[in-house]
């Protein structure tokens, strides 16, 4: 995000900081892990 910094937002802005490292935070408690990312995944190759 650091890189966006243009797409910053106060929270509780979705795309602020704080509302991002919340919703990491929720899915790494879906997995187990401090932190995570959801993604979905398009095409399985091999």
């Amino acid at each position: 995000m650091e890189a966006y910094e243009f797409e910053k937002r106060a929270y509780p802005h979705p795309r602020s900081p704080e509302a991002l490292r919340i919703q990491a935070q929720r899915w790494g408690v879906v997995i187990g892990q401090p932190l995570a990312e959801a993604f979905m995944l398009i095409r399985h190759i091999g």
